[in-house]
């Protein structure tokens, strides 16, 4: 099992963040398709405490994990969130090796005095004998590497949405 962990400055207030990271489809388009280069990307419901996306991630992963995980691995991303609290919880639920890979974590973002600080924490589990370790550890870099570009992106998208 791992728990990467991360944090980042964002110079916006936590109403902002949560109204792009939450409710902003023009920035979670870019950011998936674009940015990280998913295949696929699709908000399949979203309320004021709840979204579902559908998402198919270009994998970049060693043979032994595409060959267990397979061509055709996608997951929904379930979501819930408190903007009173300023925490997202939120599950992957694979399309392949269901009870077989765990992927959750927590997003919580506070006030930090000229902007916020968003903090993510996730928990990778994946009980496939003989890879196990190999597919968390892939996972592990794909989640840290996805983090630095979001927040890169993050940063460009609202100083955009500021010149606008």
């Amino acid at each position: 099992m791992r728990r990467p962990s991360a944090s980042h400055h964002i110079d916006c207030d936590p109403a902002t963040f949560w109204s792009v990271f939450w409710d902003d489809d023009a920035f979670l388009r870019e950011l998936y398709l674009e940015v990280l280069q998913f295949k696929s990307f699709t908000v399949v419901s979203r309320s004021e405490t709840k979204r579902v996306m559908r998402l198919v991630p270009k994998m970049n992963v060693p043979g032994p994990v595409a060959k267990v995980i397979g061509d055709t691995f996608g997951y929904e991303d379930h979501a819930e969130l408190d903007r009173d609290r300023g925490e997202m919880r939120w599950q992957m639920k694979p399309n392949t090796m269901q009870g077989k890979l765990l992927v959750q974590g927590l997003v919580r973002v506070t006030p930090d005095g000229e902007g916020c600080r968003r903090v993510d924490e996730v928990t990778i589990e994946a009980k496939i004998f003989g890879v196990g370790g190999l597919v968390e550890g892939s996972t592990e870099q794909e989640v840290r590497a996805g983090w630095d570009k979001e927040s890169a992106f993050l940063k460009r998208y609202l100083a955009r949405r500021a010149q606008s």
